[in-house]
């Protein structure tokens, strides 16, 4: 009698051993693949003129697109409205410098055509995002690019009024979701 006592609990402990195990296990993995620590993904934004709005493409990790808006001091925010979501950008920092490098552009006196080009780390602002963003985190690397025509007048610079432009701003980020 006493040796079948045992043998069910040694069972009951191996029973309950294996389905904490598991329960472990299924536990582990649906954080790591509902949480990943960050994935790869490339932002790419484009505009043909000086507005608030623009498109926006993610790809990679995230495969998604949309409009971007930006709005706040020289536009410090980006909204990204992604099909399945939005995002928010701290962009601050690039738009400063990007502000700050059109100033000082040079020219061609020749064509009237100019380019500037600044990198910046732009963070996804905390609890920004909403749909399949809400939990969204990370930081992307962008280069923002201006490429401009302006008429040819006595001096050609990012004061005239432009007769072509092209600003892009593309990186890669880490993004966890």
């Amino acid at each position: 009698m006493k040796r079948k006592m045992t043998k069910a609990l040694v069972l009951i402990v191996v029973v309950a051993m294996v389905a904490g195990a598991y329960a472990w296990g299924r536990s582990q993995a649906k954080a790591t693949t509902s949480t990943p620590a960050g994935m790869n993904v490339h932002l790419t934004d484009y505009s043909d003129n000086d507005g608030t709005e623009s498109t926006v493409v993610l790809s990679g990790a995230i495969g998604d697109f949309g409009t971007a808006t930006r709005s706040g001091d020289q536009g410090a925010v980006m909204t990204l409205h992604l099909q399945r979501g939005t995002i928010q950008l701290d962009t601050t920092s690039l738009a400063k410098r990007f502000t700050t490098a059109v100033g000082k552009a040079v020219f061609s006196q020749t064509t009237c055509s100019g380019s500037v080009q600044v990198t910046s780390s732009v963070p996804i602002l905390a609890s920004s995002g909403t749909g399949a963003y809400k939990r969204a985190s990370g930081k992307f690397s962008l280069s923002m690019n201006l490429d401009e025509v302006v008429p040819k007048q006595l001096n050609c610079s990012a004061n005239n009024k432009m007769l072509g432009q092209a600003i892009v701003s593309s990186g890669w980020g880490k993004v966890s979701l």
